[in-house]
């Protein structure tokens, strides 16, 4: 072996020998389970599960066609599981070769750069990718998407290198990138590749501009960059069809989850606030060093020692700079360029470039998933450091000295610094985020005798309710071995289909499962018909679940234990240890159920079970607004009225006033404007005319607070005033064309709402105008704006009082109905009040309601069409006392009780004005029990401007009976809070309470055996008798998905649950359900080989050609 490879080869064993760590750290028999990890306890099962667009695991079932691009990564965790060893060994292993292969990619990434025997650039580098603050914080979840594209980049930039040194065929190396990123994919999660994108983008272009055959070189690159995106397209197939469908139907959800818009501004400014350039040049800035107070090694860096070392980070790209010639002069001024461009993308909103991140945020399509940028672009930032840093290094150890030190040990010497100032890997217990709480945790036997069983042909059950599985209201669980996570561990042992309690009860199915679990405690029957009805057949009691608190009673695994022992019809099937798995009956039709009833509805809040002090006693409630069922077959009608004053419930947004979404100062504000001309050609929709209109008026509000001329105003007025028209002639279209129905009128109700908003805004401006033809622009707008309320106040049933709701209901036939008003224990309204006062159709009434879950307000004669109620002494809100708030001077921030608030969704809106400046603030609001962030714990921020009044809604639920408090924090250093509160709204958002059953019709159901048989995750097979006609309702979510062999007709039961109408047959027949998305994937998969095969041939073709 000449000198060149031992040297290599000495190098790489270095690299290998680093890579061990991970044994170390889970030496004893640990494993990284819990938080955000995700390592499965089952690698195997969980792997095979992963071959399935549709899985079971948890609740009513999910789509998985977003997590299907991990089949490496999974397959290889599947693939350790046949070795004859523990877990945690295998994580080992599987830790150990990620690690490896950081250092390797970097050191061919370097070595491709810097290709001299004498040179130790590589090795150097290879140790700072391999050991940094950045990819510490990866390794406490085991990060292992991220893992894959750190190694992919190093990887990619050296194929770059070697096009433009035309040492190999475009076409060949264009395939290579692809089958790299065919392996190393990042769990096909999108925004992983953003440091990948902007690093190459980087080296291409500045190898590009700088090569000497410009043309020549343009047409490799092109031929590169086909190739490559052509043969990633074709292997990746097999999850990016299905992912595409996934995306179609769930992006826009994803982002209202994050808190819309204005939820994922916020969560980037907290992100962001300690991202400031000199942070990150010292190798810092991770958000959990300075919000998390017991993080187990960042009080090592922030003090002033380590804080004084850090500054010599910086020096390296200076140095660097210095050490530049002619032979690496593009290479070495590329790494500064992508480090540095790297750092501006990580910095994220924070000064001085934020701003310009907030604008890709705001009007890139897409750019919206880099609201972590920190974690998204900090690979960019080491693959351009590590090898800047070893060639400073390299550069000073081969200086002369007047000392003769071996060049070897100066090397040594470097790389112990390296691993010295990286010292968490080895003496802390980094996986450790809290005093309490690790990754890193010891699985107790009987978890693993219950996965072996689970996962055994003895397991015969089809659903398993878990006692608790979570803590109830949170969506955590919570383990006393040391399991913390959102996801619930069984997801990790197999995958049996686990029922357990949901994140919150907003939706019916939710408050089903929410009902099941209270009932157990208080020892209520209709539990079990609860847990029947969704399909549970046996009980799984973990008695090793921590203590929690739930509606101010400290709850325990013992509850549920002394539940399950008062239960005489369910049997003990097995122990393991602190878990016990249970049986329980099944009805005869076993959840599947076949009903001949009408429901009339769209949006109801009220499942089967809360019927039961009513005379009705519906198996099930139907959500849609109607069923093909013809009039002389149906045997009754039940009727659940439209909240007009309750559309908060639908999800509203969170929505901040009085600040500009769009400014003429914007250059996207020039090149946006002309797409008001283009409404007109568009169908008469009418969704986005209240947006576009609100954006041009505050974007005129905020011209106003610049203290910008009319000049920069004319434009936006312009626009304004031609979407107004817009505006109103898409209502009058809109008015021509709607039904006289309670679903119309809520549409309308909420477009009048935004109107009367709109003239309110407009008002506030007209102050502050003194230019004649300005005055013009706002009596116009006041004129188009007055029509506009006229026309949606004809249409409108009664003039919206919000402290009085109003309900609508649209009957198809007049007759004689008794309507009942649902009491919950949420409902401080009528808490104590057994008299009713309320107007049906005009006429005022009054009543008195009976005790128990119902208030009857009588039956009533109503005619055929529309018809409302409207409910008096009800009050949705009361001012909250502000007056008495107090202003913490240390944290900048206002506190205002919110006074004692039951389990419900609230709505409060608050109305400031600042008269200081321009001030951001940020909103909080917590319980005072255990002080639990109820918004996102960084809080909702709001600019303001001085002397602008400004508004904020917020929407929230108060998880627990409890005092709420409401913090405005502010960004100004003073003695007393910048802005003065003018008015503070509390109103409790109603759930929809009125039920209506006609009386002139007998309600009847009947319920039929049905078998029901689950191919596989995808496919399921049904046998119905023959009958009448009837119901199918499944205990699976209901989505567009699910295809059906006989065209039925879908719908929604109880919420959210899969139903079909079923037409009337003399014979009995099978129905076939299959999952459509899961023919995409088999579809991909059939590409993915044949873009794999042709791609290898290809490659071999060229490779031959080149000998």
């Amino acid at each position: 072996m000449d000198s060149y490879k031992k040297k290599v080869f000495l190098d790489i064993l270095i690299i290998f020998i680093l890579s061990l760590l991970p044994f170390w750290w889970l030496r004893g028999g640990y494993v990284v389970l819990g938080h955000d990890a995700g390592t499965p306890i089952s690698p195997q099962a969980h792997f095979l599960d992963r071959l399935n667009t549709w899985t079971y695991r948890y609740n009513e079932g999910s789509d998985q066609s977003y997590a299907l691009a991990g089949f490496f990564l999974h397959g290889f965790e599947a693939a350790l599981e046949f070795l004859p060893v523990s877990l945690s060994i295998q994580q080992s292993i599987q830790f150990s070769t990620y690690f490896f292969l950081f250092g390797l990619s970097m050191y061919i990434f370097s070595k491709t750069i810097f290709n001299d025997e004498k040179n130790y650039i590589p090795l150097l580098a290879a140790i700072i990718y391999q050991f940094n603050h950045f990819i510490l914080q990866a390794w406490f979840i085991a990060e292992r998407t991220k893992f894959t594209l750190y190694i992919a980049l190093p990887l990619i930039l050296s194929i770059i290198i070697v096009l433009f040194r035309k040492k190999s065929n475009p076409y060949r190396l264009g395939i290579m990138s692809a089958l790299i990123l065919w392996i190393f994919n990042g769990g096909g999660f999108l925004p992983l590749f953003g440091a990948l994108i902007v690093s190459s983008l980087i080296l291409f272009l500045m190898l590009l501009f700088n090569s000497k055959n410009y043309r020549q070189m343009l047409l490799r690159g092109l031929k590169f960059i086909f190739t490559t995106l052509l043969i990633s397209v074709l292997v990746h197939s097999y999850w990016l069809l299905p992912f595409v469908s996934y995306v179609k139907t769930n992006f826009s959800s994803s982002v209202a989850e994050a808190g819309g818009l204005a939820g994922v501004l916020n969560w980037l400014a907290a992100i962001s606030k300690d991202t400031s350039f000199i942070n990150m040049f010292r190798l810092q800035g991770i958000q959990e060093w300075y919000v998390n107070t017991q993080h187990p090694y960042a009080r090592n860096y922030l003090n002033i020692f380590a804080t004084a070392i850090s500054f010599l980070i910086p020096t390296i790209f200076i140095f660097s700079l210095k050490f530049k010639n002619k032979k690496n002069n593009i290479i070495i001024t590329s790494l500064i360029l992508i480090s540095l461009v790297s750092l501006f993308f990580m910095a994220g909103s924070h000064p001085p470039f934020g701003w310009l991140y907030v604008q890709l945020i705001k009007y890139v399509p897409g750019f919206i998933a880099f609201r972590t940028p920190y974690y998204k672009f900090a690979p960019g930032f080491y693959v351009g450091f590590a090898p800047l840093f070893a060639y400073v290094f390299s550069k000073v150890i081969f200086r002369s000295t007047k000392i003769k030190i071996p060049h070897r040990l100066k090397v040594i010497s470097i790389a112990l610094l390296v691993l010295l100032y990286n010292f968490p890997f080895f003496s802390v217990d980094f996986f450790q985020y809290t005093n309490d709480l690790s990754t890193k945790v010891a699985i107790p036997e009987y978890v693993l005798d219950y996965k072996d069983f689970a996962n055994s042909a003895e397991f015969e059950y089809k659903r398993t309710l878990l006692l608790p599985g979570r803590i109830l209201g949170t969506g955590v669980a919570s383990y006393q071995w040391g399991y913390w996570s959102l996801a619930g561990v069984h997801s990790l042992l197999d995958n049996h289909s686990y029922v357990m309690p949901p994140t919150s009860d907003k939706s019916i199915y939710e408050k089903m499962l929410m009902d099941l679990y209270s009932g157990i405690l208080d020892d209520k029957n209709e539990w079990l018909s609860i847990a029947q009805h969704v399909g549970v057949d046996s009980i799984l009691l973990e008695k090793d679940f921590v203590d929690f608190d739930f509606e101010g009673k400290n709850i325990s695994a013992v509850d549920f234990h002394q539940a399950i022992k008062n239960l005489t019809d369910i049997k003990l099937v097995k122990s393991f240890g602190e878990w016990s798995l249970y049986e329980i009956p099944q009805p005869d039709n076993f959840s599947n159920q076949y009903i001949e009833l009408k429901i009339n509805s769209e949006t109801t809040q009220l499942s089967n079970y809360l019927f039961n002090n009513l005379d009705l006693n519906p198996s099930l409630v139907i959500t849609d607004k109607s069923l093909p069922v013809e009039d002389n077959h149906r045997s009754g009608t039940i009727i659940f009225p439209e909240c007009m004053d309750c559309f908060l419930s639908k999800g509203q947004q969170y929505f901040a006033g009085g600040r500009s979404i769009l400014t003429p100062d914007s250059i996207f504000y020039k090149l946006l404007l002309p797409l008001s001309s283009l409404k007109k050609s568009l169908p008469p929709e009418i969704n986005q005319d209240p947006i576009s209109t609100l954006e041009n008026l505050y974007a005129i509000q905020a011209q106003f607070s610049h203290k910008k001329p009319y000049s920069s105003r004319s434009p936006i007025w312009d626009a304004y005033l031609a979407n107004l028209n817009f505006y109103k002639e898409d209502l009058i279209d809109f008015l021509n064309e709607v039904s006289e129905s309670s679903i119309s009128n809520l549409k309308i109700y909420g477009l009048y709402n935004n109107i009367v908003l709109q003239g309110n805004l407009l008002k506030d401006i007209s102050s502050l105008i003194n230019q004649e033809d300005e005055a013009k622009n706002y009596f116009k707008a006041r004129e188009i704006l007055k029509d506009m309320e006229e026309l949606a106040l004809k249409h409108v049933a009664v003039t919206p009082q919000s402290h009085q709701p109003l309900f609508t209901f649209d009957l198809d036939k007049e007759g004689e109905y008794s309507i009942d008003l649902f009491r919950d224990s949420t409902n401080y309204s009528l808490l104590g009040h057994q008299l009713i006062n309320f107007v049906l159709n005009d006429v005022e009434q009054q009543i008195n309601g009976r005790d128990g879950e119902w208030f009857s307000l009588g039956k009533h004669n109503l005619k055929e069409g529309l018809n409302t109620l409207r409910l008096i002494d009800y009050p949705l809100n009361k001012r909250v006392n502000f007056e008495n708030s107090e202003y913490d001077i240390s944290s900048n921030c206002s506190r205002i009780s919110l006074g004692d608030l039951d389990r419900n969704r609230y709505q409060l809106s608050i109305g400031l004005i600042n008269y200081v400046g321009d001030v951001d603030l940020t909103y909080h609001i917590q319980n005072t029990a255990n002080r639990d962030p109820i918004l996102p714990y960084w809080g909702l921020k709001q600019e303001t401007k001085r002397g602008i009044s400004t508004q904020m809604s917020i929407p929230f639920e108060a998880s627990i009976v409890d005092e709420y408090v409401l913090r405005i924090c502010d960004d100004v250093k003073q003695k007393q809070s910048p802005v003065r509160i003018e008015s503070i709204v509390l109103d409790r958002i109603p759930k929809t309470e009125i039920v209506l059953s006609n009386l002139d019709e007998e309600n009847s159901i009947s319920s039929k055996k049905i078998d029901l048989e689950i191919i596989d995750n995808n496919r399921i097979e049904i046998e119905v008798p023959g009958g009448e006609e009837g119901f199918l309702s499944l205990p699976i979510v209901s989505t567009q998905n699910w295809e059906n062999n006989r065209n039925l007709t879908t719908f929604k039961f109880n919420g959210n649950l899969l139903g079909y109408y079923l037409p009337a047959s003399a014979d009995s027949y099978t129905i076939k359900l299959d999952y459509k998305i899961q023919k995409h994937y088999l579809v991909g998969w059939l590409v993915a080989g044949f873009g794999l095969i042709s791609s290898i041939v290809l490659y071999f073709i060229l490779h031959k050609k080149r000998k």
